[in-house]
């Protein structure tokens, strides 16, 4: 039970009931104590309040979108050639532990960072000699998490085509593909 004196008020003789009661506004909680007194020479139902202000500061969900992707439509066996790709974050909130990652076939290239801050550029430089005969299906993918850790992804996709390979190109397209998958057994 709340006590008058908490108001400046002495309580001696007097009867009181209390409500307690909240008020949500834009960017403060107003919580307060409403006091009924009921005393000899004040007015029946005569009200005092006190009141407290809590500052907070409420964060939304972090976001991460993968933005301004540029790569190539066409590249031919002896191109080379760049992947670039900016991270943006849209939300006041701060991804931590973030986790970016660019896979295809057999290809993947992580970065880790501990939290995204500020907007960030990628630029991955490769060689059409890596990539497979036909359509090759890129994936961006970012996971990330909140300030209580829980998680979030986001991701894109695009295709590079790999043209105009030639009988030779294509046998060494086949021994890179090899190599690569004997990598993946090693490592």
């Amino acid at each position: 039970m709340a006590r008058l004196c908490d108001l400046g008020i002495k309580e001696s003789n007097c009867n009181f009931i209390y409500k307690t009661y909240y008020n949500l506004k834009a960017s403060e909680i107003y919580y307060g104590q409403q006091y009924t007194l009921q005393k000899q020479g004040w007015k029946s139902g005569q009200v005092i309040s006190k009141a407290e202000y809590i500052e907070y500061t409420g964060l939304d969900k972090p976001e991460i979108k993968i933005n301004g992707i540029e790569y190539p439509n066409d590249v031919e066996y002896n191109d080379q050639f760049k992947i670039s790709f900016l991270l943006s974050r849209e939300s006041n909130s701060i991804p931590e532990n973030v986790e970016i990652t660019l896979s295809q076939n057999s290809f993947e290239k992580t970065w880790t960072l501990k939290e995204l801050s500020d907007d960030r550029k990628f630029v991955i430089n490769l060689l059409g000699k890596n990539l497979r005969k036909g359509s090759n299906e890129f994936n961006i993918i970012v996971k990330y998490e909140d300030g209580n850790g829980r998680p979030y992804e986001t991701k894109e996709t695009f295709v590079v085509e790999l043209v105009n390979v030639t009988l030779i190109q294509n046998i060494l397209l086949v021994l890179n593909q090899f190599v690569l998958f004997l990598n993946n057994l090693v490592s």
